[in-house]
């Protein structure tokens, strides 16, 4: 009804649709608006395709500690450039891909330049009873080695 542009399952484009729709409903032009530098990187982007869980029945190993866990990417991966490469992967051996962390986060995989807020978070949320393991891009790799 508005004509505003949305990409689904970006913060960005949420926040921007919802400032246009505001505008529009006082009164305001529609405006275009430009990518903000990170939130617009599709090098960290997953599909929705691959947010969705996976069918465990079809998950060949199940012994992996990725098995029916909600999973967190965070960071950046130099083994994996593309972010949706190391979701698909994960989610190949039964893993649930998030992108956000809460208290029914079981596992964050953590690359370089992890971010902040999602540590802060982590460390709150564990010291308030959850028991989300953090597992750092070395330990990544080393397991993934030892499985494959």
């Amino acid at each position: 009804e508005y004509h505003i542009t949305l990409d689904h399952h970006d913060p960005m484009s949420d926040a921007v649709a919802c400032a246009q729709l505001f505008l529009q409903l006082h009164g305001q032009p529609l405006v275009k608006h430009t990518s903000v530098s990170g939130w617009g990187d599709s090098t960290r982007k997953v599909s929705h395709e691959t947010l969705m869980a996976p069918d465990l029945s079809t998950i060949s190993n199940k012994e992996t500690i990725f098995f029916g866990k909600r999973v967190v990417i965070t960071g950046v991966f130099e083994q994996y450039p593309m972010r949706e490469t190391l979701a698909l992967k994960l989610k190949g051996y039964g893993a649930d891909i998030q992108t956000s962390v809460s208290k029914r986060t079981d596992i964050v995989v953590c690359g370089t330049g992890a971010g902040s807020a999602k540590m802060k978070k982590i460390s709150d949320l564990n010291d308030s009873g959850c028991s989300i393991t953090v597992m750092f891009e070395p330990e990544l790799y080393q397991y993934l080695e030892e499985i494959e």
